[in-house]
């Protein structure tokens, strides 16, 4: 069975929207293959949060993964850490020099993600983030990024005040720190997170990686997540034509009435048995979906009857 996927196995999703219409729409996002003038076939996704006045957040978000993929593109066959590290230096570059000559306040997160031979590597600035979910059969879903707020990058008390406030922005200074790291759902040994990140996250069918502004991920007044991890992991193990998945996971936000944009980016490790296979499960479950409907209606049927007799007795 032929399935819309780039060299047949990687489907690619996207969606970004505003979730309070009282806000600008500043996040951006991209997912394709990026070939490089040297032949190299690169998946590529990344997904920037703008922030600034006017419209210099919009900007300085679609500016940074421009200069992104225009550096992949012409890039000579780097190793691939080196050359997402100079592509975002170079993003830098491109949104702080752009806010000196307009005196603009643009500053925006990036996570960018790029797949070669099967083997992924992310480099990180900001709190947008990357997650790893592994095959249908396990539906473990792993933060591969770290935030970069106070906490995270300086240490000190968990729920201070300071402790959850962005530090590292592209844009903001004329140099920036690039994460490469995997951290793996949580470690804290920055040392080891960079080797495995170095090294490269291979990826297996059934694997995917999601990629999103921190408007999918973080809780509301009432500390409830906008996306649940369950509800991410059901959009990538129901959904398997392109965008369906990140449509599905941003829907089930935005049903919850965010305060901030909702993006996600997906790439999605699919063989033709294992799209079969979520078709099959699929239908399971729309056919259990009908039998409670229909018992539930059965339920309502019998209870309005069971009302009536009684009330006709009285």
């Amino acid at each position: 069975m032929k399935i819309d996927a780039i060299n047949g196995k990687y489907i690619l999703g996207g969606d970004t929207r505003v979730g309070d219409s009282r806000r600008k729409h500043e996040d951006r996002i991209f997912k394709g293959e990026v070939l490089s003038v040297s032949g190299q076939a690169y998946i590529i996704g990344i997904v920037a949060d703008g922030v600034g006045s006017a419209n210099s957040g919009e900007r300085g978000a679609q500016l940074a993964i421009d200069t992104v993929v225009d550096v992949i593109h012409k890039s000579h066959g780097e190793s691939l850490p080196d050359l997402i590290e100079h592509a975002i230096r170079k993003a830098n570059q491109a949104v702080y020099e752009e806010n000196q000559v307009y005196e603009g306040d643009g500053l925006t997160t990036l996570t960018v993600v790029a797949i070669y031979n099967d083997r992924c590597f992310i480099g990180n600035v900001g709190d947008s983030r990357a997650y790893w979910i592994q095959g249908l059969d396990k539906s473990k879903m792993l933060q591969l990024t770290r935030d970069h707020n106070y906490y995270n990058m300086y240490g000190g008390d968990p729920n201070a005040e300071e402790a959850g406030v962005l530090v590292n922005a592209i844009g903001r200074k004329e140099n920036v720190y690039v994460d490469l790291g995997f951290y793996m759902g949580g470690e804290r040994d920055i040392d080891k997170a960079l080797r495995l990140g170095i090294n490269g996250l291979p990826l297996k069918p059934g694997d995917s990686i999601v990629l999103c502004s921190d408007g999918l991920i973080k809780t509301d007044p009432m500390g409830e997540r906008y996306a649940k991890d369950s509800e991410i992991i059901d959009a990538i193990n129901t959904e398997y034509e392109p965008n369906t998945a990140a449509i599905k996971m941003v829907s089930a936000a935005l049903g919850r009435r965010p305060d901030d944009n909702v993006s996600a980016v997906t790439i999605q490790y699919l063989t033709p048995d294992l799209v079969q296979t979520m078709k099959r499960q699929s239908v399971s479950r729309r056919n259990r979906q009908t039998l409670l409907q229909i018992g539930r209606t059965f339920l309502i049927i019998f209870a309005i009857v069971v009302v009536v007799f009684l009330l006709l007795r009285l």
